[in-house]
């Protein structure tokens, strides 16, 4: 073929690709649009170039001064393919947490309160599964598969006639080397066989945040999620790739938990405790227009807590339970006091530090709905305010949902109207001198810790720690537990700024910046241009307006919600039981079946929304393992394992049912 000929099918498969971007990528394609005019009106340097040799491409880096692939892409792109096997375990991402079970447990735990452990509630699954395969695993289907690297992309049609998977997550963060792709490779043609998700140029937070919510919708098929690697470039991901899997909501907050939650809600829906109605944004005129000061645990708090000392006049004081015994020996006293943890031992413990509580005699309490009850009843009820934890019993008064209690806080102020926000140990970080992750003296149970340097291999929340853009110096080390907040916290914070574009929030902690929030250094701040506030007018002021927007009443749009919650629940259990008793004598009717509970599941008119969000928590733990298991090669007898499970997944299902159904109905 001669070069003329080369050149005009490159523009001609260029032009094919574009075509197709334009009509299925058209974010993609007009960032390309983008860059082809920048390149060609000369505001942009090309800095990688296309460039054929006798047979193959080649890319050239005009920075590095060097061969992209320096030898016959053809035959490196083969290369690369002839790595790709079909063990699970070899070159992937390990999506779940692994447990083993000691023999005869798992006989009994099949028996044990749903309210028991996620960890044991998922091992009749997960033992029988680890049980029954052989030592030497194999796939015989390949659902989803990660390019990590695109160059030039040869190396992806090739895996495709090798894997024929259902699915490629396609990675490469230049976007410029991925357009000299579109010049070799027939994206188009892939897509008509396969579906393709790109990710194409994106920073780090993009990719998070879209291959976050692309996991979320994939879940049954990412077990283990193999992966080829092409390029170093993509490095920059890993962590956030990590970080998506082991912050995985359900195994953030398993559905245990959730029906824990749920129950408390109810139980005190039945005591008749004020709940505060967070579905929108209230107008609390004592917050509105004062500057409201929230302390977090980062090491931040510590280090100025003589400029809280000396100014708590000055602000509205809103801070975390775990701090009262550190405040009350500093001799601050807190307005406004949140608590989010269920978890008996760390609410109970807090109060034998405290001992006498005469100093919170005018503080507001608002705590979530979820808070052990022993806990709740040392407190003057009065004092209390309940905001829906997870799930609600009161139509339409809304939920706060987040990773820990900080970015809860900073969201519920900014529900109750506050528009003056000044944040102070919010780090997000560890600190720069100690390494630890909070201020001395404050144990929950995050725990305060140090981190570990992270690598590709293994990744933990708590101990791995990477580098991120600080509040008050140019960079930070943080973990991954905190880049989760740090997103929320980024997402808290954009939705408000489009609602109240007269926010303000400042950050005065020596953490992790956060975006649309200005970092402010404390010694730059003019205190005396700060007014001293009347703390008791204003206590009388909040209590008073806070109960305006609360209710701890019964009404009848609260009842008819919470017999359509249960009536739609008992027609769920119904369509389950059909679908679980019957019998199934392959394995492809089991494969549907496992479908048709999902899709029943999350059928979107269903009203208990609460007993499906639990459902499906337990779901994400279970079916994952079922779908995994049955695409392994060398399964003896599937219709005995088809029957074991089924019964196992039918118990488990009902379990939740029952619970949610005896919890609404208050028996």
């Amino acid at each position: 073929m001669s070069l003329e000929e080369v050149q005009n099918n490159a523009i001609s498969l260029y032009n094919k690709n574009i075509e197709y971007l334009k009509e299925k990528e058209s974010e993609l394609y007009n960032k390309l649009l983008l860059l082809e005019e920048a390149i060609n009106s000369g505001l942009k340097e090309e800095r990688y170039i296309l460039e054929y040799k006798d047979s193959y491409f080649d890319i050239y880096d005009s920075i590095e001064e060097k061969w992209i692939y320096n030898e016959d892409s053809i035959k490196y792109s083969q290369k690369l393919v002839n790595e790709i096997n079909d063990n699970p375990k070899s070159n992937s991402f390990k999506t779940f947490y692994e447990f083993e079970y000691e023999e005869g447990v798992v006989e009994k735990l099949e028996k044990a309160s749903i309210l028991s452990s996620a960890v044991y509630g998922n091992a009749p699954i997960a033992d029988y599964i680890a049980s029954n395969s052989s030592t030497e695993h194999k796939l015989k289907n390949f659902y989803c598969f990660m390019v990590l690297g695109v160059g030039l992309g040869l190396h992806i049609p090739l895996a495709d006639k090798l894997l024929n998977s259902k699915l490629y997550f396609i990675v490469e963060p230049s976007l410029e080397i991925f357009r000299l792709s579109l010049f070799v490779t027939d994206y188009k043609a892939l897509s008509q066989k396969t579906l393709l998700k790109l990710f194409i140029g994106l920073n780090k937070d993009e990719f998070y945040e879209k291959f976050r919510t692309l996991v979320e919708k994939t879940y049954f098929y990412n077990q283990y999620l193999k992966f080829t690697y092409f390029s170093k470039s993509c490095d920059i991901y890993i962590p956030s790739i990590q970080n998506v899997f082991t912050s995985q909501s359900h195994l953030l907050y398993s559905y245990d938990r959730e029906l824990l939650s749920l129950s408390r809600t109810y139980e005190y829906y039945n005591e008749k405790y004020n709940f505060l109605n967070v579905s929108k944004q209230q107008q609390i005129l004592s917050l509105e227009n004062k500057p409201v000061l929230l302390i977090a645990a980062g090491p931040s708090f510590k280090k100025n807590i003589e400029f809280v000392k000396k100014n708590q006049n000055k602000f509205v004081i809103v801070t975390l339970w775990y701090l009262l015994p550190l405040l009350k020996e500093e001799g601050i006293i807190p307005d406004i006091v949140t608590n989010y943890d269920e978890e008996k031992r760390f609410c109970m413990e807090s109060f034998e530090k405290l001992g006498n509580l005469d100093f919170l005699k005018n503080t507001i309490f608002i705590f979530s709905s979820h808070l052990y009850q022993p806990f709740i009843n040392k407190l003057p009820k009065n004092q209390i305010y309940l905001f829906n934890a997870l799930f609600s019993a009161k139509k339409d008064y809304g939920r706060i949902v987040a990773p820990s209690i900080g970015e809860i806080t900073y969201e519920l102020l900014i529900r109750l109207g506050v528009k003056n926000i000044y944040l102070l140990g919010l780090d997000m970080a560890l600190d720069p001198d100690t390494g630890l992750s909070h201020s001395d003296g404050y144990v929950d149970n995050a725990t305060q810790s140090k981190a570990e340097d992270s690598d590709n291999t293994s990744f933990s929340l708590r101990k791995n720690k990477f580098k991120v853009k600080g509040n008050l110096r140019e960079e930070i080390e943080t973990i991954g537990l905190f880049h989760i907040s740090i997103t929320q916290i980024n997402i808290i914070t954009k939705k408000a700024k489009e609602a109240i574009p007269d926010l303000s929030v400042y950050n005065l902690s020596d953490g992790a910046f956060f975006n649309g929030i200005e970092p402010l250094r404390i010694e730059n701040m003019n205190m005396s241009e700060f007014k001293l506030l009347n703390k008791k007018d204003f206590d009388i002021s909040l209590h008073k307006e806070l109960s305006d927007v609360s209710s701890n009443e019964s009404t009848e749009e609260d009842e008819l919600y919470n017999k359509e919650k249960i009536e739609d629940a008992l027609s769920l259990k119904e369509l389950l039981d059909s679908h679980l008793s019957k019998k199934y004598s392959n394995q492809n009717e089991f494969m549907k079946l496992i479908e048709q509970v999902h899709i029943n599941i999350h059928n979107p008119e269903l009203k208990c929304t609460d007993l499906v969000k639990t459902l499906s928590n337990y779901c994400r733990h279970n079916l994952p393992y079922i779908v995994y298991f049955f695409n392994l090669k060398n399964i003896d007898n599937p219709k005995r394992h088809i029957k074991k499970l089924n019964k196992i997944l039918n118990n488990q299902l009902n379990k939740i049912i029952k619970f949610y159904l005896k919890t609404l109905e208050g028996k």
